[in-house]
């Protein structure tokens, strides 16, 4: 018959139930994160790692001037820099 040390396996027993409180710490920050992001920006759940953003000048035509953007985020910069332009643009 093998003996047992039960003070070892309750200190893994332990160490186990530790790192699940780590885990489920950090799963309710990630979580807690996302939805403060989301509040914050409305098109978060809009921005994808596929997504690709095209921005046209309002008053052209012909496809003159559409650019093309991998991040909403890049979009609202590039507007920003162009907000003395008088153009109306469309994302």
């Amino acid at each position: 018959m093998q003996k047992v040390d039960l003070n070892l396996e309750l200190e893994e027993f332990r160490q186990i139930e530790n790192k699940k409180g780590q885990y489920k710490a950090l799963y309710d920050y990630v979580k807690d994160m996302c939805q403060r992001l989301k509040d914050k920006f409305t098109q978060f759940n809009m921005n994808g790692t596929e997504n690709l953003w095209l921005l046209k000048p309002g008053c052209s035509s012909r496809g003159r001037g559409i650019k093309v953007y991998k991040t909403y985020e890049k979009v609202v910069n590039r507007i920003n820099q162009l907000k003395g332009n008088t153009y109306l643009w469309v994302v």
